[in-house]
């Protein structure tokens, strides 16, 4: 390899040595293309993307449908009736509770409010991180347990 001195020095020459050993040897680029000094070099052309005024422009332009996603999910939890909101905070003091006792559970829609479901008591269930996590937006989900709203678990 040669020199950075020597390179500079002759720099069009090791271009050229460089472009006809490609083309004598295209088996070894394959190879040195799913490297790793590859995929790093990737991810440095990614950063300066991300910093660029096109990805800038880019998200500029889907900016609006995400925060009116985001808008619609808001109002539909605050669609929820003055009775629904104590047993929904109810339900939000269980989940609480059992946190304190170590369990790793999160409060779970049935039907996701983006499946267009309702931010109300009979919707809302206790279930696993875990199982709300792989649920998804999805309604079914077979091995769910629900945690109940007194006593202690199973």
């Amino acid at each position: 390899m040669p020199s950075k001195k020597f390179y500079n020095s002759h720099r069009k020459q090791c271009i050229a040595e460089a472009a006809a050993w490609k083309k004598l040897h295209p088996e070894n680029l394959k190879r040195y293309f799913k490297s790793a000094k590859c995929r790093a070099g990737n991810l440095l052309r990614n950063k300066r993307y991300r910093k660029s005024s096109a990805y800038r422009a880019q998200k500029a332009r889907n900016l609006p449908a995400a925060r009116a996603r985001q808008a619609l999910r808001r109002a539909k939890k605050k669609s929820a009736k003055v009775g629904d909101l104590r047993s929904i905070a109810k339900i939000y003091a269980r989940a609480a509770e059992l946190r304190a006792l170590g369990w790793d559970v999160q409060v779970d829609h049935r039907v996701a409010l983006a499946n267009g479901g309702e931010h109300a008591p009979d919707n809302l269930r206790i279930i696993s991180a875990f199982d709300n996590l792989s649920k998804g937006a999805r309604v079914e989900y077979p091995s769910c347990y629900e945690f109940p709203m007194s006593g202690e678990p199973k």
